[in-house]
Parts: structure tokens; C-alpha cells; sequence
């Protein structure tokens, strides 16, 4: 296919050596699970308050406070 448009001479040796079959393997499981895991952070996102945002905006927290102090422990799952 990549012939056919002009991108490559040869054929792509996907799976011709251990390390190629290695990274096509690792980009093939991380395009698969992409939109799974993307997603579940949107839904999870979507369910922290904007309130919460807003009061920190109030008490004058920068973007990075906001988000280590806000989102990141707002999206881990509760602990037992």
C-alpha cells in the first residue's frame, strides 16, 4: 500500500527483524487501546466540578496548582 501511493521503493519489513517486530507490535496494542483509555479520562474529567475549579481560581491557584492539587487526585480511583 505504501508503494502503491509513492511513500516507500520497498516493502516495509513490519515483522523482519525482532526489533521491528517489537515496535510494530507495541504501536499496533497502543493505537488499539487509545481511544478506550481516552475515553475513560474524558468521562472521568467530565465528573469533577466546575465549582471546584472556580474556587480555585478565587483563591488564586496558577494552571499547574490547579491541576496537581485538583484534577490529578479528582481522577484517581478512591481509595478502600
Amino acid at each position: 500500500m505504501l508503494q502503491a501511493l509513492g511513500i516507500t521503493d520497498e516493502p516495509v519489513k513490519w515483522i523482519g527483524t525482532p526489533d521491528a517486530a517489537l515496535f510494530s507490535t507495541i504501536a499496533l496494542v497502543l493505537w488499539r487501546f487509545a481511544g478506550f483509555n481516552m475515553l475513560i479520562l474524558l468521562t472521568g474529567l467530565q465528573a469533577i466540578p466546575v465549582s471546584v475549579y472556580e474556587a480555585a481560581r478565587v483563591d488564586g491557584a496558577s494552571r499547574w496548582q490547579t491541576f496537581s492539587r485538583i484534577t490529578l487526585p479528582l481522577l484517581r480511583p478512591p481509595s478502600r
